[in-house]
């Protein structure tokens, strides 16, 4: 188990805060913080069994679930992502992306996310 506030910065342009757990009855929610570089992001992946949501605090976001359209997020704007859903987001903007979200149940994709982590 992680202590809080945790950052890892992963090979997709990201540094990722894992800022809090906080524990609910239907599962623990990790509370997130994100920034990106421009035109940089994660490749397309999936959470089988987590919702994510993304809100941009500052910056231009663009998400693409495969086979439809991107599209794209400006500040105080959220995209979710329904668990068992494809998806890519990356920072469609200039400057650096910066994204608070949360995704539940948390189970242990802090281990995930750490796979992808710089070494």
């Amino acid at each position: 188990m992680y202590q809080y506030p945790h950052t890892i910065e992963n090979k997709f342009g990201e540094k990722l805060v894992f800022v809090d757990r906080i524990k609910e009855p239907d599962g623990d929610k990790l509370i997130t913080e994100g920034f990106v570089k421009p035109n940089a992001g994660p490749p397309t992946h999936v959470h089988w069994k987590q919702e994510e949501s993304l809100t941009v605090i500052s910056g231009k976001m663009g998400t693409q679930v495969p086979g439809e359209e991107p599209v794209y997020y400006g500040s105080g704007q959220t995209a979710t992502f329904k668990r068992g859903t494809w998806h890519k987001f990356w920072n469609a903007g200039e400057d650096e992306l910066h994204i608070k979200g949360w995704i539940k149940p948390a189970n242990n994709v802090e281990y995930f996310w750490k796979v992808f982590t710089k070494h």
